[in-house]
């Protein structure tokens, strides 16, 4: 646990990351290339989940709110008054059979007991029970074990982006080479990586900020989160605070925008596009 917690404050920048329209561009790339086909569903579920999961802090207040709004209607007013009275009167009748015997009598009970249900109700309807939004938001703030969620949700979204990604790229890379094992940090891979992307491997690979990345990713699963010897001379992707490194929701956001564009590269890959089956003659049943 680091000394210090830090976290966004504000409550709008919980929003979910995975909202433009990669999600339906990836698909089509998906029924395209459907060798690699599943490893793209895969990276796109993970990284709504992990849009979600980031999200779920400001969801909260705002599920509190629509809730009272809803409890608060009273636009069905007369049909609560009408099923409250029949619920009661149906209860006496039956306790109480002498009671309703007298049809008259029972007139009569309906009418009073529609009347004194319709006081309740108003009553309640006057109570005012309003949740503001913010002030819950405030309040959940002020609570240690939301504070230290906050932090760590953060932290784990970011893993789960990155971690979605490489996955990726690991799973497609297998489908090009069946025959070979590939794992990243073995002295093949590299080797493997020119073979399968060429140039390409610069972008979707050894760009300087996915880099950075992979070793905020290493800090956070295998120091902590403390800033390591390899991080100290590089452009830090997140917040760096008394040597410990914390995530805010701009930065979920920054890391998928960085990585989506060579994503799909790898999915316009020729070498995964089914081949164009060329459309049959109608008159011979050959392909024209």
């Amino acid at each position: 646990m680091p000394s210090v917690l830090m976290y966004e404050t504000r409550q709008s920048e919980y929003r979910p990351f995975f909202d433009d329209d990669f999600g339906p561009v990836a698909i089509n790339e998906a029924e395209q290339a459907t060798s690699i086909a599943q490893p793209i569903r895969d990276l796109l579920l993970d990284w709504r989940s992990a849009s979600y999961a980031g999200a779920i802090a400001a969801i909260a207040p705002e599920t509190l709110t629509n809730f009272q709004h809803g409890y608060a209607d009273n636009s069905d007013r007369p049909k609560r008054i009408l099923e409250y009275s029949d619920v009661i009167l149906t209860r006496l009748a039956i306790e109480i059979p002498e009671l309703c015997a007298d049809v008259r009598l029972r007139d009569v009970i309906q009418s009073r007991l529609a009347g004194i249900t319709k006081e309740i109700i108003e009553i309640n309807d006057n109570l005012e029970v309003n949740v503001d939004p913010e002030s819950v938001w405030k309040h959940y703030l002020s609570q240690g074990p939301f504070q230290m969620g906050l932090h760590a949700s953060m932290r784990l979204c970011y893993l789960s982006i990155f971690t979605a990604y490489e996955s990726f790229l690991v799973r497609v890379m297998q489908t090009a080479l069946p025959n070979e094992s590939v794992r990243v940090g073995t002295k093949p891979f590299n080797k493997q990586l020119r073979e399968i992307f060429g140039e390409l491997r610069e972008a979707i690979w050894f760009d300087e900020r996915i880099r950075t990345t992979g070793l905020v990713r290493h800090a956070f699963v295998h120091a902590g989160g403390r800033v390591t010897k390899d991080l100290l001379q590089r452009k830090m992707p997140v917040v760096e605070k008394e040597n410990t490194l914390h995530v805010y929701p701009c930065h979920l956001r920054e890391l998928y925008q960085l990585l989506k564009s060579p994503a799909h590269q790898m999915m316009q890959l020729d070498r995964f596009r089914d081949p164009v089956v060329p459309p049959k003659n109608s008159a011979t049943g050959r392909a024209s």
